[in-house]
């Protein structure tokens, strides 16, 4: 690109050197005219004249071209040494480039290594989480079967205490209960009784002398009763439907 750069240079200088020389020619004649026509100068004169012209004239190009040639060579010189500055720092630019790509490179395959070795791991716990579950969902099912069994028994059971409780509902109007107070043993006096008062429409007042309230007087518990019978009743005077419950304790 440089030595282009060079022939444009010349190609220049050319046309101004050659109108320089038609300019000195034009001098020249005009001066040559003059002399001529004066008589003043010689042939031989002219002849040295023009050739000490020329000659000015090539050595003042030649040297306007050496030095044009020397401006050329050292801006080369300089455009060479910029340039080789640059291509030294964009191969290291390039080698830093290479050196970090190849560090990414190994730390992507490492990364892959590692992501390979998780995602085995992974599997590895998913099939172990999945024969897990899939024996607790057996499991569970065993268990389910057997709720759901005991729920069909317990549902059995709850319909026949359901109706066991509305037998004894019905039947609870017409439950009665009989219970007798032991008489004296031989050799006890009548004052030993807790039985104070017995009265015709079932009242009953037992009183217990072990036990004091207010003012030193025995507790005594007043109850209601469908029916009383006195000390002397016996069993055979009981109604014969309830006599098969009492046993005399006599």
């Amino acid at each position: 690109m440089r030595l282009g750069f060079v022939l444009s240079r010349d190609f220049l200088i050319k046309p101004y050197i050659v109108r320089q020389e038609l300019s000195s020619s034009r001098e020249f004649l005009k001066d040559f005219s003059l002399t001529f026509s004066s008589g003043h100068a010689s042939l031989e004169t002219l002849v040295i004249r023009v050739s000490w012209n020329a000659t000015n004239k090539i050595q003042m190009a030649s040297l306007e071209k050496k030095k044009l040639e020397e401006q050329d060579f050292s801006q080369l010189k300089k455009d060479k040494v910029h340039n080789d500055i640059e291509n030294v720092a964009l191969k290291e630019d390039l080698d830093m480039a290479k050196i970090s790509h190849e560090e990414h490179v190994l730390q992507l395959e490492l990364q892959a290594s590692e992501s390979k070795v998780v995602i085995k791991s992974v599997k590895d716990e998913m099939i172990k989480a999945k024969r897990r579950y899939s024996e607790e969902y057996k499991y569970f099912g065993i268990k389910i079967k057997g709720l759901a069994e005991a729920a069909d028994d317990y549902h059995v059971l709850l319909t026949e205490n359901r109706k066991l409780y509305n037998e004894v509902q019905d039947l609870k109007g017409n439950i009665r209960v009989y219970f007798q107070i032991r008489p004296f043993l031989s050799g006890q006096s009548q004052k030993h009784t807790t039985v104070e008062f017995i009265g015709e429409n079932g009242e009953l007042i037992i009183s217990n002398p072990l036990k004091q309230g207010n003012r030193n007087q025995y507790e005594k518990l007043t109850k209601k009763h469908n029916r009383t019978f006195t000390n002397f009743l016996t069993n055979s005077q009981l109604p014969i439907t309830n006599s098969h419950l009492l046993t005399n304790s006599q």
